[in-house]
């Protein structure tokens, strides 16, 4: 599982930015906006990141 550092670099979203909207409870409609990604999109990243946290990686041997 990568983290998520690295799933929003593969979306083409800046890192910082992203937890900075998290962090100002942006919705995911406005997320989507910022980014010029899917809603889906958003809502995977953001699932990652309440269920895993920032630097979860898993499975990396």
């Amino acid at each position: 599982m990568q983290s998520l550092n690295e799933m929003t670099e593969e979306a083409g979203i800046d890192f910082d930015q992203f937890i900075e909207s998290i962090k100002n409870q942006a919705s995911i409609a406005q997320m989507s906006e910022q980014f010029q990604v899917s809603e889906k999109t958003i809502e995977s990243l953001q699932d990652h990141f309440f269920h895993y946290g920032i630097g979860s990686v898993q499975g990396g041997d």
